[in-house]
């Protein structure tokens, strides 16, 4: 009976001894718990105290690997609640308190959760443990070949190559504005760079310069994969741009596509020319492309291939997506033709006293003035049509073709001087011109030759009558005057007050409404719209004075001269 006591005694002294220990644990872990505004903070914020790097979207547990410097977060559910804040190690492992250490270097996210679960759970019976990847990790990859920055590049485990070959070439783009940098302890340029938020030209502008489609992708075990970024883009498949590992190495040859192409055109949202790749098929280049547009004629499609026995081009004829599967040769283009026949917006634009003005459409060849303006309601009782214009576009020549061609070729062989090369040019940048058309002609006098078949683009405006005349310049009081049938220009100019002082009364003009032609008063009869222009008399400096003198001095002595000589000879 004794004995029996005793042994009773012994086990559960054990029994308490060990449930103190486990206690005592507790409190230790305890102790450690974060506030949640702690974990947070954490969660947002790495070690190295740069931002955050963004993510695509949820990181997959599966096709994540964990290395050196991945901050983990392992949760102990039990009775009491304990998190442990971790960061993998230099040489991969993660040591949990109480635990051990957990070997999970170059393991998934999913299969280093399973592990340190396992082993967590060995020590803690009847607990739930989590474990939450709180910040990946940065490290160095090694960039080479045609980029702008040669070396090693800072990077996280969530960026793809593309990523690190723009930030090896942006750095030399002067980006201050767009990349986030901090001073590492090394005194070191740490560069966050976000590819959502940097120019898109700059991008492209890198892009021209570098191959997209032949980047080679090498990893510490040294297996090597082929990067096609435009193809990662158009498929989003993860074996064209893959997330970058520690260690990894980048080369990046120089584009060329002079030779090195294939093009695509026509019915397509991206068309032009991209690098050739090896194995590239006909559903390769439509991906590329964008893919077809919405009128896409996908049963006629051309192909253009290089015959090196003929020198020309064969014409191959394909359907889609029966041929998708066409392995496509270097050189070769590509043309989708559309469904429909290409026909265009063709509309004018009506303005002033016009009974319905605005956008108007137009038939090509067809739409004539005076069947527009009778569809348009016809004119106003206000209507101008002594002075009314049709101000035409110059012909569009295409959008390929730079806006100053037009201006070249006219310039090329021009004589024009002073005011009258600075009218031309203003005039050829404006590209618009002048109609000759006389509206009362047509519409009061119904004379057909002033009928005229109306272009796409053409404004037809119709100015209010104005009983009004207009004089400014060098007058007392320059403004509108009433216009009046029986006043000559010399009342016009006396109810102004008269010319100022500075006036030149040599050099008066009359311009006239509809023409703009600057005439001088004896020349055309003054109407409503007109306008007078005085101008100032110009500011002579006595030695302009002085060399008119010195001209004619001159001038008379030879005549002298010559008349003395004559009576000489006489």
């Amino acid at each position: 009976m004794r004995t029996n006591s005793l042994l009773l005694f012994i086990i559960s002294l054990i029994f308490f001894t060990s449930s103190a220990d486990i206690f005592s644990q507790d409190r230790d872990l305890n102790r450690k718990i974060p506030s949640f505004d702690e974990l947070m903070q954490k969660a947002a914020v790495p070690k190295s105290g740069i931002t955050a790097v963004p993510l695509e979207g949820a990181i997959d547990p599966e096709t994540y690997i964990v290395g050196p410097g991945d901050e983990l977060t392992i949760g102990i559910w039990g009775a009491m609640g304990v998190t442990y804040p971790l960061t993998v190690t230099p040489e991969g492992s993660l040591i949990i308190p109480t635990v051990g250490v957990v070997n999970v270097s170059q393991k998934s996210l999913a299969k280093a959760k399973k592990e340190i679960s396992e082993r967590t759970k060995s020590k803690y019976l009847y607990t739930e443990v989590s474990v939450t990847l709180t910040s990946p990790r940065t490290f160095l990859v090694h960039v080479t070949g045609v980029v702008g920055n040669e070396g090693t590049h800072k990077v996280s485990s969530i960026d793809r190559v593309d990523k690190a070959v723009i930030l090896a070439n942006y750095t030399t783009l002067s980006a201050a504005n767009t990349l986030l940098i901090n001073q590492s302890k090394d005194n070191q340029s740490e560069l966050n760079l976000d590819l959502q938020k940097l120019d898109p030209n700059k991008i492209e502008e890198i892009y021209k310069r570098i191959s997209t489609r032949k980047i080679t992708l090498i990893r510490n075990d040294g297996k090597q994969y082929n990067i096609d970024i435009p193809r990662f883009y158009a498929t989003g498949d993860n074996k064209f741009n893959p997330f970058l590992l520690d260690g990894d190495r980048i080369f990046v040859p120089l584009k060329n596509l002079q030779v090195d192409f294939i093009s695509v055109y026509g019915e397509l949202n991206k068309q032009g020319a991209y690098e050739f790749v090896e194995g590239d098929n006909l559903k390769t280049a439509i991906l590329i492309a964008s893919g077809f547009t919405s009128l896409a004629n996908k049963e006629k499609i051309f192909l253009y291939r290089f015959n090196k026995f003929t020198n020309k081009r064969d014409v191959i004829e394909l359907k889609y997506p029966d041929d998708e599967n066409l392995i496509l040769e270097r050189g070769d283009q590509i043309f989708v033709p559309s469904i429909e026949s290409k026909t265009n917006n063709l509309v004018i634009y009506l303005s002033g006293e016009i009974k319905n003005t605005g956008p108007f459409p137009i038939e090509r060849n067809y739409s004539t003035l005076s069947n527009v303006i009778k569809m348009a309601g016809g004119f106003t009782s206000n209507a101008n049509l002594r002075t009314a214009v049709i101000v035409r576009s110059s012909d569009d020549i295409g959008d390929f073709i730079h806006e100053d061609f037009e201006l070249i070729q006219n310039l090329r062989s021009a004589t024009a001087k002073s005011l009258d090369s600075l009218y031309l040019i203003r005039e050829l940048k404006l590209k618009r011109r002048l109609v000759n058309v006389d509206f009362l002609k047509l519409f009061f006098e119904n004379d057909t030759t002033q009928d005229m078949i109306l272009r796409n683009g053409d404004i037809i405006h119709v100015p209010a009558i104005s009983d009004n005349l207009y004089i400014f310049g060098q007058i007392k009081i320059p403004g509108y005057l009433p216009f009046q049938k029986n006043f000559s220009f010399d009342d016009y100019i006396n109810s102004a007050g008269g010319y100022s002082d500075m006036a030149d009364e040599s050099e008066v003009k009359i311009i006239k409404a509809k023409t703009y032609q600057w005439l001088k008063p004896g020349e055309t009869e003054l109407q409503p719209g007109d306008a007078i222009w005085v101008p100032r008399e110009p500011e002579r400096p006595f030695l302009y004075y002085f060399s008119i003198a010195r001209d004619g001095l001159g001038i008379i002595a030879s005549l002298a001269t010559i008349y003395l000589l004559i009576n000489q000879l006489k």
